[in-house]
């Protein structure tokens, strides 16, 4: 029995993540299988091995006993690279080499494989704020036919157990979803990988949702986002009020709540420093410069000053 902890790698970002890879962790060599319909996966492995040492975090203590001191080797490291023609790029992570990759995943992965299964036991992590880490709620969910979840809440991280009707051989019932998808596998082997991942594709492919399930995810749609916008000003214009103390829940606080800093905001050429953001002083300043606030509000600038420096 062994795990597998698997990502999907975001197309846009393909290129750049292989390279990292390359410039972190020495190449082996290829591998080859070929699957159903003439697709063929290559397989590549990355890994990082090093001869460095450090020191226990408790070495203080032998010192005080005037014991030899311990150092152990620093832990070693791989990914295992797998592509397609017909398929996305998948990474599998091995030692702490998830961070490597984390930051090129599809986001959108886990969860899109998550609405298409039927669970038995569900036990979530939800947030009410994009990148919060705090204010987190765990949920177990026991023989229940749907998730339940408040307005404005998204899932972080379910953990579940997959009905048993519904739970492919090449892996245990309980899995982990986030960013990668957490698996027990039956076997260690790369056929069984690619057996996954073919898995994983046909699930999200061919099965209708199960869930809705709640996810911030970052718009990239274009259009979709030129829509919002038009959206948010007309609401702005009927109603030209914007709360601060919001900014503030989705993560500004750095930038809005140091009493010790001053602004500047600016539009175009013209700028103003102000000692708070506030939904007046944004009013004033577009007033002040003959600016409509409605259509000008989303493309403020705020820029933090600190000791009368402005902070790029």
């Amino acid at each position: 029995m062994g795990s597998l902890n698997l990502y999907r790698i975001d197309d846009s970002k393909k290129q750049t993540f292989i390279q990292e890879l390359s410039k972190k962790m020495s190449k082996s060599k290829t591998t080859f299988i070929q699957k159903k319909l003439n697709v063929a996966f290559k397989l590549i492995l990355f890994s990082s091995r090093t001869s460095n040492t450090k020191d226990v975090k408790w070495n203080w203590l032998l010192r005080q006993y005037d014991e030899e001191v311990i150092q152990i080797e620093q832990a070693p490291s791989a990914v295992l690279l797998i592509e397609s023609d017909e398929q996305h790029t998948y990474a599998a992570t091995y030692g702490h080499s998830y961070f490597v990759v984390d930051k090129y995943a599809d986001r959108d992965f886990g969860f899109a494989f998550a609405r298409k299964m039927l669970f038995d036991e569900i036990k979530t992590t939800t947030l009410t704020t994009p990148n919060s880490k705090r204010n987190k709620t765990v949920n177990t969910y026991i023989d229940y036919d749907e998730l339940e979840f408040d307005s404005g809440e998204s899932f972080a991280k379910p953990k579940a157990k997959v009905e048993s009707n519904d739970t492919c051989a090449l892996f245990k019932p309980s899995l982990e979803i986030g960013t990668s998808i957490r698996f027990v596998t039956e076997t260690d082997s790369l056929d069984n990988i690619v057996s996954i991942i073919c898995f994983i594709e046909n699930t999200i492919r061919d099965k209708e949702d199960v869930y809705k399930i709640p996810v911030f995810s970052k718009v990239k749609d274009k259009d979709l986002i030129s829509q919002l916008d038009i959206r948010m000003k007309d609401k702005i214009k009927k109603n030209p009020e914007i709360s601060i103390p919001e900014l503030d829940i989705i993560g500004a606080t750095e930038v809005f709540n140091r009493n010790d800093s001053e602004y500047v905001i600016k539009y175009g050429r013209k700028n103003k420093d102000v000692i708070s953001i506030t939904n007046d002083e944004l009013q004033l300043f577009c007033k002040e410069n003959n600016f409509d606030f409605g259509n000008i509000v989303l493309d403020i600038q705020v820029q933090k000053k600190i000791r009368g420096k402005r902070c790029e």
